[in-house]
């Protein structure tokens, strides 16, 4: 540790502190601080007789102080953090340094900052990569993300000197402000909301080098932890801050000391004491203040965050209004019960509120918090799990009851009132006791929070569930003997979150919202399930479902099952591993995952797309299986509908034919009779080698427009020519969707639409454009092939024909077979293309893509049955587009519309063909082949 004498020091800009060791003045010494930071970051100890001067702005020379810390890993917290290395001083903070380097560094400034008027002002960076913001011991802003803009609005400034903390980190490269700033770091006198667009009265930290703006004094606060031994003293007298002196570490009696212990307050008529921007270890505040040469109402005030042991009794003190007060003293508020009508408290110990006393938490937007601790020599916070047996009222406007604990604690009291009750700690919460409080519930932090009781509080609370945070709702006799619990309104927030649900249990949800998971051995009713929503149901949950709201999914684990209302739809189901019981007469539009459906109840069940590994069984009633009709994503909703198949849509380029007599063609026109689009390719000056031809009776006996190979030279027969064949589309279009049937025969080309480089394949060469293996794009955009989601950046084409979907969002689609030009040209077959210019739900896109698929005669992942189980006495039929595999049971298949069925297995029942198609394997297998 550093011991400073009896004699007279300045403390300007070079700290003399060695790290993890206390700074210690006196006894008798006199230290004059120009700069706290100079202090070092560790504990001060002031022994008796010491005396700290704080100079005025004149003390300090025009500009900031610059300090760097190498090696960080992000932006400090201002006056928390360590400041590092003194480099020099410096006139500005425009972004907030010129100086990049290769390696990462943060940089503080530090200083003084003189405003002519007093007002409401706005702070705002936006510079790579992290930016922190103090003014007066207050933090404004802390933004640790990369290349984000912050702006603060609101802050109140009085006229006169303030002191001023930039902090500025940048990585091992880059960096600066963002394109077009006045600098990386602006405030406004008018309360601006600053942008790159809007700078018209902001300003950089800039001094025009007379010290009239910025001074290189940093002393308007002391950020270390203040240990007194005996009496010592600040000296304020020349102290000229727009602000009162603020102590922001903490100030105690020096450990292991007796006798009293005072910080005198010279010169001075007020003192603050509290930090900003921290989230637990609180400055502790436990030593007797006194003002000496000051007015008869010389005030303390405790201000933003306080861990409080005593209070003082040699002066005046106040609490601000909104402050918290970590309580971890004895009965600081009372023997009795405690009221707060200005202040938060967060009570730390059981003896900082008398045992069964009421927390009545009143005033405006208040907050009574619990985080049982023990605490160290030095005020640091350390979890213990605890049982208090206090109620907690809320009384007032916005009142709050918090739990931020890190060790399990259970609360042997009541929670009533009208607010809001919230768990964020990351251990175990339970609350023994009945509560009967009108507000929402937040259950966040992880680990589990237990009411016991029916409900959260109010039987018409909203409970929200965050990451990885489970709920359970624990009434008297649970597990034991049958119990019902009940929520109005239930959210899943984040990921992670869950409800346990005991045994004997039945859960009521009247509506839930968002994504959660619910696990246990009981049931649970959902009244609404609402749009958007998630519900994954595990263990051995019995899930009931009344009503459901578009864009809803349900997944199903282990031995959970499902019964849903009469009339619903539920937009998606997924079955994870095993078999699963699903009942009721509701629809199911997308069936998925690897486990079994089994069909139960004597209701009628529809199933429009499955991809469900394990196949359906149906022990009653009737599970119909088909498509949709695809009348709603043809007609007029395609911008251009290209169908090789349909009549009188080509023009022939001259009388040209290749290979075989096919035709070759200049204009593929749209199959809708007067369609204002079309294919048209006019190189003309009879290049016949650069015009698609049709391939007649090709998949599923119906012609094909190819591209030919990809840039390779044609046989003699054909001149030499050096094949690029493409199709120009008529007009530029930005399709949101393309759903097409598709041949990579020839290795897939550059492109499988044209016209935006964004919509490449990946490669670069001619042998990468003429391998079906390179991967479909070289860009990441959403695609699927025969209805299974790819990654298209890694997946390449199968080498035969596909269903191909890609989501182009918006690009420019201009062409088929080329890319972008002739040197990019051939590679492709289409067999018929959807393009839309409005996006496509899942549905819809499903639907677009299975009358592809039972069009060209390919399977379609979303419309296969692997296999299927008919109990007696039950019904499958088979619909629209579907193709099942093997089928077992004694009951009733019917084949219907377009469905293929290819028996195996072993079925006894009764088979009905009601416009289906019975086919035997290997007549299958040549009906579907490229």
């Amino acid at each position: 540790m550093k011991r400073l004498g009896t004699v007279l020091v300045l403390v300007c800009g070079l700290s003399f502190t060695a790290a993890f060791a206390d700074t210690i003045i006196g006894p008798d010494a006199t230290v004059a601080v120009t700069n706290s930071e100079a202090l070092g970051s560790d504990p001060v100890q002031l022994k008796t007789g010491a005396i700290l001067v704080f100079p005025g702005a004149d003390a300090g020379v025009a500009g900031l102080n610059e300090y760097t810390r190498t090696a960080a890993t992000s932006v400090g917290t201002p006056y928390l953090n360590p400041y590092g290395t003194f480099t020099r001083i410096i006139d500005n903070a425009y972004w907030a340094t010129n100086k990049i380097t290769e390696a990462n560094t943060e940089y503080v400034y530090t200083g003084r900052w003189y405003l002519p008027q007093a007002g409401l002002y706005s702070f705002y960076e936006h510079i790579d990569d992290h930016a922190a913001l103090g003014i007066d011991g207050q933090v404004v802003f802390r933004n640790t993300v990369y290349n984000q803009p912050t702006c603060v609005q609101d802050i109140p400034l009085e006229a006169g000197w303030h002191g001023v903390e930039v902090r500025v980190f940048n990585g091992w490269a880059g960096g600066g402000a963002a394109s077009g700033l006045l600098s990386g770091i602006l405030f406004s006198p008018s309360n601006d909301l600053i942008s790159v667009e809007n700078q018209t009265n902001a300003f950089a930290f800039a001094d025009p080098g007379d010290g009239s703006v910025l001074r290189a004094a940093h002393n308007g606060h002391l950020g270390q932890k203040i240990l007194v031994e005996g009496t010592a003293v600040l000296n304020l007298a020349d102290h000229d801050m727009a602000q009162p002196f603020r102590l922001l570490g903490g100030l105690l009696q020096l450990t292991n000391t007796t006798g009293a212990a005072r910080l005198v307050v010279d010169s001075a008529d007020a003192l603050d004491f509290g930090a900003t921007g921290l989230e637990i270890d609180y400055p502790p505040f436990n030593l007797d203040v006194a003002f000496s040469n000051a007015a008869p109402e010389a005030c303390l005030t405790f201000r933003d965050l306080v861990t409080l042991y005593a209070w003082p009794t040699s002066c005046t003190w106040r609490v601000a209004d909104n402050a918290t007060l970590a309580l971890a003293g004895t009965n600081l508020l009372g023997t009795g019960d405690i009221a707060l009508t200005n202040h938060n408290i967060t009570v730390l110990t059981r003896e900082a509120v008398a045992q069964d006393a009421v927390i009545r938490v009143q005033g405006t937007n208040l907050t009574a918090a619990i985080k049982p601790c023990w605490l160290d020599a030095l005020g640091k916070w350390n979890g213990i799990g605890a049982t208090f047996t206090n109620d907690i009222a809320l009384e007032g406007t916005g009142s709050t009851a918090l739990f931020p604990v890190n060790q399990s604690f259970n609360l042997q009291g009541a929670i009533t009132g009208t607010g809001t009750v919230t768990k964020t700690g990351n251990s175990r919460l339970e609350i023994l006791e009945p509560c009967d409080f009108v507000g929402d519930v937040f259950c966040g932090g992880g680990n589990v929070f237990v009411f016991h009781q029916a409900t959260a509080g109010d039987s018409n609370n909203t409970v929200t569930v965050q990451n990885n945070t489970t709920l359970a709702l624990y009434p008297a006799g649970y597990e034991t003997a049958p119990t019902t619990a009940s929520i109005k309104k239930l959210v899943g927030a984040g990921t992670g979150n869950s409800i346990y649900i005991p045994a004997l249990q039945t859960m009521e949800v009247e509506r839930f919202e968002g994504t959660l998971s619910v696990y246990g051995v009981g049931a649970l009713r959902v009244g609404t399930l609402a749009a958007g929503a998630t519900l994954t149901a595990a263990n051995q949950i019995a899930l009931t479902v009344d009503a459901i709201e578009p864009g809803t999914a349900v997944r199903l684990s282990d031995t959970a099952s499902l019964a849903l209302g009469s009339g619903t739809v539920l937009d998606a189901l997924y079955l994870n591993t095993g078999t699963f019981a699903v009942a009721g007469a509701a629809t199911v539009k997308q069936l998925s995952g690897p486990g079994t459906l089994v069909k139960q109840g004597p209701d009628t069940m529809s199933v429009l797309f499955s991809s469900a590994a394990g196949g359906l069984r149906v022990e009653a009633g009737k599970l119909t299986v088909a498509a949709p009709d695809p009348a709603g994503v043809l007609g007029n909703r395609p911008a251009l509908w290209l169908d090789a198949a349909a009549p009188g849509v080509f023009t022939q380029y001259q009388s040209y034919f290749f290979t075989n007599t096919f035709m070759v063609i200049q204009r593929w026109n749209d199959c809708r009779p007067g369609a204002p689009y079309y294919g048209l390719n006019t190189r003309g000056e009879n290049n016949y080698q650069v015009y698609p031809y049709v391939m007649t009776n090709n998949q599923n006996g119906l012609p094909v427009v190819s591209m030919g190979s990809y840039q390779t030279y044609l046989s003699a027969e054909y001149g030499s020519r050096l094949e690029a064949r493409r199709l120009p589309l008529s007009t530029n279009l930005t399709p949101q969707h393309v759903v097409m049937m598709f041949g990579s025969q020839n290795g897939g080309g550059a492109a499988a639409v044209g016209g935006d480089w964004n919509l490449r394949r990946a490669g670069s060469t001619a042998s990468d454009y003429r391998n079906p293996a390179t991967p479909i794009l070289a860009a990441l955009y959403p695609a699927w092939t025969n209805g299974v989601a790819v990654t298209a950046t890694n997946t390449g084409f199968n080498g035969g024909y596909q269903i191909l979907t890609l989501n182009t969002q918006g690009k420019t689609v201009n062409a088929l077979g080329w890319r972008s030009d002739y040197q990019t040209a051939g590679g492709q077959n289409y067999g018929e293309v959807l393009v839309y210019t409005n996006a496509l739900s899942d549905l819809e896109r499903m639907t677009a893509e299975a009358y592809l698929s039972e069009k060209w005669a390919l399977v379609y992942a979303n419309a296969h049955v692997p296999s299927a189980t008919v109990a007696t006495g039950a019904e499958l039929e088979i619909g629209r587009g579907f193709t099942v595999g093997q089928l077992y049971g004694e009951g009733t298949v019917s084949l219907a519309d377009s469905s293929v069925c290819t028996p195996g297995g072993l079925f006894r029942g009764t088979l009905q063909l009601a416009g289906g198609e019975l086919q035997g394997a290997a007549e299958e297998s040549a009906r579907r082949a490229n």
